[in-house]
């Protein structure tokens, strides 16, 4: 697991466990949280809605049940699994200690792409790095050895990030790196 979503982890669980002390008094023992919720959360934490993506999964979870395609999203990329007799029991609480288990799966999904650019001399260098197939975009950037480059534009565009510099006063400068990355997660 990288190093640099470590930061992003805590706070979801931080914010797991607030949601758990605002919809339940807080008690001695272990919280808990449905799985549907848990999913849930699964889901807002990459600022996504749910698509289905695979077949039906659990004999437990039809096609009808709100959560149907998020069980089988999580499913596909291998991070909720179920149970040894095939169901997933939807509507069984989540310890806190399963919900890391689940963000840990969900963390192995996510990758950082970097691109090394070959620039010439020109007021204006870009470059774009882009996610695996099975990947999406969700943020990236780029950087650049001179300090007179500065960037113009950053977006996404499909699976890439582009990003662009342009010098001051259109000055034409030849920078001996410009790299650019993109932070790629699981398509939903």
């Amino acid at each position: 697991m990288s190093d640099d979503l470590h930061p992003v982890i805590r706070a979801l669980e931080a914010r797991i466990a607030e949601l758990e002390g605002e919809r339940r008094p807080r008690r001695a023992g272990v919280r808990r949280l449905s799985r549907r919720v848990a999913v849930g959360l699964l889901g807002l934490a990459l600022l996504v809605p749910g698509v289905a993506i695979a077949s039906h999964q659990f004999p437990d979870v039809p096609n009808s049940y709100i959560f149907h395609n998020s069980v089988d999203w999580a499913a596909d990329y291998g991070i909720a699994t179920g149970f040894g007799d095939g169901t997933y029991r939807p509507n069984d609480p989540v310890s806190r200690g399963q919900m890391t288990a689940f963000m840990r799966r969900l963390s192995g999904e996510f990758e950082v792409v970097h691109t090394n650019v070959d620039p010439g001399a020109s007021s204006v260098q870009s470059g774009s790095a882009t996610c695996p197939g099975d990947k999406r975009v969700l943020a990236g950037g780029g950087s650049t050895d001179l300090v007179d480059l500065f960037i113009t534009d950053s977006h996404p565009s499909g699976a890439s990030w582009i990003v662009r510099w342009e010098s001051d006063n259109n000055a034409s400068l030849d920078p001996g790196s410009v790299q650019v990355w993109a932070l790629c997660a699981p398509r939903l």
